[in-house]
């Protein structure tokens, strides 16, 4: 063995060791020379270029024969790892764990991942291999270089047996391997809770980006870390900016204890620590009272980017801030555009409080400008702002479609004092104009007309074209508006029926989504028709016939033998989308338990993910499941492995 592996003890000596009671492999496995490796005759070179070839059935084989030739092969598995082809796919999976790889192989690796020139799954591939021999120190390290995601990937499939070696890592020599290794705990969330206290010992660290590692590995780790915000509450006051903005972050994700430490800090003189605390009083949901005297203070504040800060901050709040209100007015004429415009957001998210906004907005809708802004937030203040109505209306033909758009939208906000709006607004529904090729204005204008309810019969006939409009989008919110329309739109309402039968998928799926919508007395009329869809041949039409159904509320126990078989359809899109219904939960969802277990391993992704929220979904009600969903916390796709985070936590909270 080559001196340099003695750097990675004793996590390589123990995979060495497994790796020598593995089964005997081709003596070409491991780390021969390239020009010697052979397996059926055939030479490395040989089985590479097969790897290339037009054939998929070609590129499987090869990935199977390369599976025998070290690690020699990895480059070539895993361009295989992201080949078009789902069975060459998953071959070169499976001959990626079969690729004999040891200690000596490491260098090797390691150039790999250092070649920018190597392709992303190529790169993958070989992290992948540092980590099943338990090189964690390496893959610690590369997470300073441009393939940190797949070091990381490949950690994160190491599990929580590498946690003791990554806290004996916090006290390396070398600060990357020290803020590596309190990334990689941060990471590692459902385990991490031994190694707060070392993490917390970082805080103190002479390196700068070692803190901050450490404070946002703490974050990570959430409320279990909250013993840490003593220590944390000191490094907000960091000299290092990025040190402090993270320990800031970090004392946010620890829950309302965290409320003092940021009452104090938006007091401190230095603007950059009151820049700190507002930031994540703002995004983190810590609002509190206790904050919005300081917040409104800083809405005044000389600072620009204060002021911003500090406006984002009460939006974010909403009425809870009211008490800022005449304060953001002021800023309704600040000489910074960007404040202007957050000002009005904000003011918009205060809803019918803001009333006293009202004036200094309809001013607004006569500036080019500020139109836009003024029309979203007076949308949002709602019909307390009917006075805007008549400039609403005026902006229902300006030369901007977002702004037509937008006009649209607020008058649908305004409640049945619009109804002056409907005729114009029913015009909107031919626009067609090149500067709106999205239909956005057609969009806004049907679900405005919807609002309005049986006033807006008027447009009717407009509503019943748009069945047939190229964008789904369009005729699934028109089928939406008519259904809300009364008895006058009974005639149209009852032509989803037959869109169910349509030979285009576009309208099946349309009519299928729409009835969610539809009238109590309606929906049990095209149940029989909505079954039969859940055999169709286009899996986006089997989605949306399980989406109305779950929505009717009529698959219960009769529907079990239903919803089994779409989780076993051949299409992962509709697997997901069965799973995703079971979210639910309740009794049929817990009769899909074993079902949703065995979706766990399913190649798909997003399959995988979706199995595993439905489990969590169920509570306590799936703990038979824990065993499975933390083997699933070594999955390689880090959103399949954050839902199984998330599953486990609310599957084992305490009542």
């Amino acid at each position: 063995m080559r001196t340099s592996v003695l750097l990675f003890m004793p996590s390589v000596l123990l995979a060495l060791a497994a790796v020598g009671q593995e089964p005997a492999l081709s003596p070409a496995a491991g780390s021969a020379p390239p020009d010697s490796l052979e397996y059926e005759g055939q030479p490395l070179a040989h089985w590479t270029a097969q790897a290339d070839a037009h054939d998929p059935a070609t590129r499987k084989s090869a990935a199977e024969a390369l599976s025998n030739l070290g690690v020699a092969a990895i480059p070539a598995l895993g361009k295989l790892w992201c080949d078009e082809d789902e069975h060459v796919r998953d071959a070169a999976a499976v001959a990626l764990k079969r690729v004999r790889i040891v200690g000596e192989d490491i260098p090797v690796l390691t150039k790999l991942l250092h070649n920018e020139k190597e392709e992303y799954c190529v790169h993958r591939a070989a992290a992948q291999a540092l980590g099943r021999i338990g090189a964690t120190r390496v893959l610690v390290e590369l997470l300073n270089h441009s393939v940190a995601s797949r070091a990381e990937d490949a950690l994160a499939v190491m599990g929580p047996g590498i946690l003791d070696e990554l806290v004996t890592l916090l006290d390396d020599k070398d600060p990357v391997i020290r803020a590596g290794a309190a990334k990689t705990i941060g990471h590692k969330t459902p385990w991490a809770k031994a190694a707060i206290p070392a993490l917390v010992s970082r805080l103190g660290d002479k390196i700068p980006y070692v803190r901050e590692a450490a404070a946002t590995a703490l974050g990570d780790i959430g409320p279990e870390a909250k013993a840490a915000i003593p220590e944390l509450a000191k490094t907000i006051y960091d000299e290092n900016e990025y040190v402090g903005r993270s320990s800031a972050w970090a004392v946010s994700q620890m829950g309302p204890e965290a409320i003092p430490v940021f009452a104090k800090a938006l007091r401190n003189k230095d603007p950059r620590i009151r820049e700190h605390a507002a930031r994540n009083v703002a995004y983190f949901g810590l609002a509190s009272a206790v904050a919005v005297p300081e917040l409104t203070k800083m809405l005044s504040d000389q600072d620009w980017e204060l002021r911003l800060v500090a406006v984002q901050a009460v939006g974010y709040m909403g009425p809870r801030a009211k008490a800022a209100i005449p304060e953001l007015i002021k800023l309704l004429d600040d000489e910074d555009e960007y404040i202007r415009s957050e000002a009005a957001e904000a003011l918009g998210r205060m809803g019918p409080v803001a009333k006293a906004a009202i004036p200094k907005l309809i001013s607004w809708l006569e500036d080019e400008p500020t139109r836009a802004d003024a029309a979203r937030t007076l949308g949002e203040i709602g019909p307390v702002a009917k006075a805007a109505i008549p400039g609403l209306t005026k902006l229902l033909a300006d030369g901007d479609e977002f702004v037509r758009a937008d006009a649209a939208e607020a008058l649908g906000q305004m409640g049945p004092a619009a109804k002056t709006a409907i005729p114009r607004l029913a015009d909107l529904l031919d626009d067609k104009t090149e500067d709106d090729p999205g239909g956005s204005v057609r969009l806004a204008a049907v679900r405005t007309l919807g609002e309005m309810g049986p006033e807006a019969q008027v447009a009717i006939p407009q509503l019943k074209k748009l069945f047939h409009e190229p964008r789904w989008q369009l005729g699934f919110a028109a089928v939406g508006a008519l259904i809300r329309m009364g008895p006058e739109a009974k005639e149209a309402t009852a032509e989803l029926k037959k869109l169910l039968d349509d030979e285009d998928k576009k309208l099946r799926i349309v009519a299928a989504m729409a009835l969610n919508e539809a009238a109590p007395d309606f929906r049990p009329t095209v149940i029989p028709q909505l079954k039969e869809l859940l055999a169709d041949k286009d899996p986006l039409v089997r989605m949306a016939a399980v989406d109305a159904l779950w929505e009717m509320g009529v698959i219960g126990e009769a529907a079990i033998p239903v919803i089994r078989k779409l989780l076993r359809d051949e299409d992962a899109g509709v697997r997901a989308h069965a799973a995703c219904g079971l979210l639910l939960g309740g009794p049929v969802a817990e009769s899909m338990i074993l079902e949703l277990v065995g979706l766990l391993r399913d190649k798909d992704g997003e399959v995988r993910r979706s199995a595993a929220r439905a489990l969590g979904a169920l509570g306590p009600a799936a703990k038979e499941t824990i065993p499975d969903l933390t083997e699933l916390l070594k999955d390689e796709n880090n959103i399949v492995r954050g839902a199984a985070t998330l599953a486990l936590n609310i599957i084992q909270r305490e009542p």
